[in-house]
Protein backbone atom coordinates (compact mmCIF):
# COMPACT_ATOMS: atom_id res chain seq x y z
CA UNK A 1 0.00 0.00 0.00
CA UNK A 2 1.28 3.36 -1.26
CA UNK A 3 -0.22 6.24 0.65
CA UNK A 4 0.21 9.89 0.16
CA UNK A 5 -0.13 12.73 2.63
CA UNK A 6 -1.21 15.47 0.30
CA UNK A 7 -2.14 19.28 0.52
CA UNK A 8 -2.10 22.62 -0.89
CA UNK A 9 -1.39 24.29 2.35
CA UNK A 10 1.17 24.17 4.90
CA UNK A 11 0.37 23.55 8.85
CA UNK A 12 -2.26 20.93 8.51
CA UNK A 13 -0.09 18.25 9.80
CA UNK A 14 0.58 15.95 7.14
CA UNK A 15 4.44 15.04 8.59
CA UNK A 16 3.13 14.49 12.21
CA UNK A 17 0.11 11.86 10.68
CA UNK A 18 2.96 10.31 8.38
CA UNK A 19 5.37 9.80 11.58
CA UNK A 20 2.76 8.39 14.21
CA UNK A 21 1.45 6.27 11.57
CA UNK A 22 4.88 4.81 10.66
CA UNK A 23 5.63 4.20 13.71
CA UNK A 24 1.77 2.48 14.45
CA UNK A 25 3.27 0.57 11.35
CA UNK A 26 6.06 -0.79 12.10
CA UNK A 27 4.89 -1.39 15.92
CA UNK A 28 1.99 -3.82 14.47
CA UNK A 29 5.61 -5.25 12.84
CA UNK A 30 5.09 -4.00 8.63
CA UNK A 31 7.84 -3.21 7.02
CA UNK A 32 7.55 0.27 6.56
CA UNK A 33 9.11 2.96 4.44
CA UNK A 34 8.79 6.88 5.40
CA UNK A 35 9.51 8.74 2.34
CA UNK A 36 10.21 12.31 2.61
CA UNK A 37 9.40 14.45 -0.51
CA UNK A 38 9.81 17.77 1.23
CA UNK A 39 12.56 20.07 0.18
CA UNK A 40 12.36 21.50 3.87
CA UNK A 41 12.76 17.68 4.99
CA UNK A 42 11.07 17.57 8.16
CA UNK A 43 10.59 13.87 8.32
CA UNK A 44 14.09 13.46 7.85
CA UNK A 45 15.11 15.83 10.61
CA UNK A 46 12.71 13.50 12.51
CA UNK A 47 14.78 10.51 11.64
CA UNK A 48 17.87 12.21 12.19
CA UNK A 49 16.32 12.97 16.12
CA UNK A 50 14.97 9.17 16.44
CA UNK A 51 18.92 7.85 15.72
CA UNK A 52 20.25 10.20 18.26
CA UNK A 53 17.43 9.24 21.09
CA UNK A 54 17.94 5.57 20.19
CA UNK A 55 14.18 5.26 19.51
CA UNK A 56 13.56 1.60 18.55
CA UNK A 57 12.32 0.18 16.28
CA UNK A 58 14.20 1.84 13.09
CA UNK A 59 12.11 3.79 10.75
CA UNK A 60 13.68 3.63 7.34
CA UNK A 61 13.65 6.78 5.24
CA UNK A 62 14.65 7.83 1.89
CA UNK A 63 14.42 11.30 0.22
CA UNK A 64 13.36 11.44 -2.95
CA UNK A 65 12.88 15.39 -5.05
CA UNK A 66 11.92 16.10 -8.44
CA UNK A 67 9.83 14.19 -11.61
CA UNK A 68 11.74 10.20 -10.69
CA UNK A 69 9.38 10.36 -7.76
CA UNK A 70 6.54 8.00 -9.68
CA UNK A 71 9.11 5.42 -11.51
CA UNK A 72 11.45 4.82 -8.24
CA UNK A 73 8.62 4.07 -6.17
CA UNK A 74 6.62 1.46 -8.04
CA UNK A 75 9.64 0.19 -9.93
CA UNK A 76 12.13 -0.72 -6.73
CA UNK A 77 10.76 0.59 -3.60
CA UNK A 78 7.31 -0.57 -3.60
CA UNK A 79 8.77 -4.12 -3.53
CA UNK A 80 10.51 -4.35 -0.71
CA UNK A 81 8.24 -2.70 1.96
CA UNK A 82 4.63 -3.29 2.96
CA UNK A 83 3.57 0.16 3.24
CA UNK A 84 4.91 3.03 1.90
CA UNK A 85 3.81 6.70 3.46
CA UNK A 86 5.09 9.89 1.27
CA UNK A 87 5.13 12.90 3.28
CA UNK A 88 5.32 16.07 0.81
CA UNK A 89 5.07 19.78 1.44
CA UNK A 90 2.52 22.16 2.34
CA UNK A 91 1.90 23.36 -1.50
CA UNK A 92 0.76 22.10 -5.17
CA UNK A 93 4.12 21.04 -5.97
CA UNK A 94 5.85 18.53 -8.50
CA UNK A 95 6.94 16.47 -5.63
CA UNK A 96 3.01 15.75 -4.54
CA UNK A 97 2.01 15.66 -8.15
CA UNK A 98 4.71 12.87 -9.47
CA UNK A 99 3.98 11.34 -6.02
CA UNK A 100 -0.16 10.59 -6.85
CA UNK A 101 0.71 9.25 -10.04
CA UNK A 102 2.08 6.29 -7.97
CA UNK A 103 0.22 6.21 -4.84
CA UNK A 104 -2.87 3.60 -4.20
CA UNK A 105 -4.31 6.27 -1.61
CA UNK A 106 -4.25 9.89 -1.13
CA UNK A 107 -4.81 11.14 2.58
CA UNK A 108 -5.77 14.77 2.82
CA UNK A 109 -5.38 16.60 6.26
CA UNK A 110 -7.50 19.22 6.97
CA UNK A 111 -7.77 21.93 10.05
CA UNK A 112 -10.80 23.04 11.11
CA UNK A 113 -10.26 26.58 9.84
CA UNK A 114 -11.66 28.97 6.83
CA UNK A 115 -7.73 28.61 5.55
CA UNK A 116 -8.24 25.15 4.67
CA UNK A 117 -11.17 25.32 3.66
CA UNK A 118 -10.07 27.59 0.49
CA UNK A 119 -7.82 24.34 -0.39
CA UNK A 120 -10.78 21.86 -0.56
CA UNK A 121 -11.82 22.15 -4.32
CA UNK A 122 -7.87 23.05 -5.42
CA UNK A 123 -7.64 19.76 -4.02
CA UNK A 124 -10.51 18.21 -5.73
CA UNK A 125 -9.45 19.33 -8.70
CA UNK A 126 -6.19 17.77 -8.26
CA UNK A 127 -7.48 14.45 -7.79
CA UNK A 128 -9.53 14.80 -10.80
CA UNK A 129 -6.68 15.09 -12.69
CA UNK A 130 -4.58 12.31 -10.78
CA UNK A 131 -7.60 9.69 -11.94
CA UNK A 132 -6.73 10.85 -15.46
CA UNK A 133 -3.76 8.73 -15.68
CA UNK A 134 -4.39 6.22 -12.23
CA UNK A 135 -8.01 5.46 -11.87
CA UNK A 136 -7.48 3.23 -8.83
CA UNK A 137 -6.34 5.96 -7.10
CA UNK A 138 -8.71 6.52 -3.57
CA UNK A 139 -8.94 10.00 -1.64
CA UNK A 140 -10.18 10.66 1.29
CA UNK A 141 -10.18 14.19 4.00
CA UNK A 142 -8.97 13.53 7.78
CA UNK A 143 -9.91 16.42 10.26
CA UNK A 144 -6.50 16.98 11.97
CA UNK A 145 -5.67 19.17 14.83
CA UNK A 146 -9.18 19.78 15.89
CA UNK A 147 -10.34 21.79 18.84
CA UNK A 148 -10.48 19.77 22.24
CA UNK A 149 -13.28 22.19 22.98
CA UNK A 150 -16.08 20.27 22.86
CA UNK A 151 -18.13 23.47 22.98
CA UNK A 152 -16.02 24.43 19.29
CA UNK A 153 -18.28 24.56 16.74
CA UNK A 154 -15.61 24.61 13.73
CA UNK A 155 -15.59 20.62 13.81
CA UNK A 156 -19.31 20.14 13.05
CA UNK A 157 -18.84 23.09 10.42
CA UNK A 158 -15.94 21.46 8.62
CA UNK A 159 -17.63 17.95 8.48
CA UNK A 160 -21.07 19.43 7.15
CA UNK A 161 -18.26 20.91 3.97
CA UNK A 162 -16.63 18.32 3.72
CA UNK A 163 -19.51 15.66 3.40
CA UNK A 164 -20.37 17.78 -0.05
CA UNK A 165 -17.25 16.38 -1.80
CA UNK A 166 -17.33 13.37 -3.55
CA UNK A 167 -14.84 11.78 -1.68
CA UNK A 168 -15.24 10.02 2.22
CA UNK A 169 -13.76 11.73 5.48
CA UNK A 170 -12.39 8.93 7.44
CA UNK A 171 -14.45 9.13 11.04
CA UNK A 172 -11.14 9.44 13.16
CA UNK A 173 -10.74 12.82 14.20
CA UNK A 174 -7.24 13.82 15.35
CA UNK A 175 -6.87 16.61 17.87
CA UNK A 176 -4.73 19.50 18.39
CA UNK A 177 -2.75 17.91 21.70
CA UNK A 178 0.52 18.70 23.24
CA UNK A 179 1.84 15.65 23.35
CA UNK A 180 2.13 15.11 19.31
CA UNK A 181 4.42 17.96 19.73
CA UNK A 182 6.46 16.22 22.56
CA UNK A 183 6.59 12.95 20.41
CA UNK A 184 7.84 15.23 17.45
CA UNK A 185 10.87 17.21 19.53
CA UNK A 186 11.77 13.21 20.59
CA UNK A 187 11.46 11.45 17.43
CA UNK A 188 8.65 8.88 18.85
CA UNK A 189 5.30 8.58 17.87
CA UNK A 190 2.83 9.39 20.19
CA UNK A 191 2.47 5.66 20.54
CA UNK A 192 5.78 5.25 22.51
CA UNK A 193 5.57 8.00 24.42
CA UNK A 194 4.41 6.83 28.51
CA UNK A 195 2.14 9.59 29.66
CA UNK A 196 -0.94 9.83 31.41
CA UNK A 197 -2.13 12.28 29.12
CA UNK A 198 -1.24 10.49 25.71
CA UNK A 199 -4.23 7.27 26.03
CA UNK A 200 -6.69 9.89 23.81
CA UNK A 201 -3.85 10.23 21.48
CA UNK A 202 -2.49 6.70 21.15
CA UNK A 203 -6.33 5.55 20.27
CA UNK A 204 -6.75 8.31 17.83
CA UNK A 205 -3.52 6.86 15.90
CA UNK A 206 -4.54 3.16 16.40
CA UNK A 207 -7.81 3.75 14.85
CA UNK A 208 -6.58 5.58 12.31
CA UNK A 209 -4.25 3.50 10.98
CA UNK A 210 -6.92 0.72 11.85
CA UNK A 211 -9.55 2.92 9.13
CA UNK A 212 -6.30 4.03 6.17
CA UNK A 213 -4.74 0.90 6.24
CA UNK A 214 -7.43 -1.68 7.14
CA UNK A 215 -8.70 -3.86 11.04
CA UNK A 216 -5.79 -6.40 9.75
CA UNK A 217 -3.28 -4.21 8.70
Amino acid sequence: MISLLAGSKGGTGKTTLATNLAVEASARGKQILLLDADPQGSVSAWIEQRSEVCAYPIIHSVQKYGRGIANEVSRNLAKRYDHIIIDTGGHDSIEMRMAGLCANQVIIPIQPSQFDVWTIKHMMKILDEWHLLNPELSGAFVINRAPTNYKAKSLKEIRDLLADENIPTLQTVVYERDIYKRAAKNGKGVVEMHSEDNKKACNEIKDLFSEIFGLDA
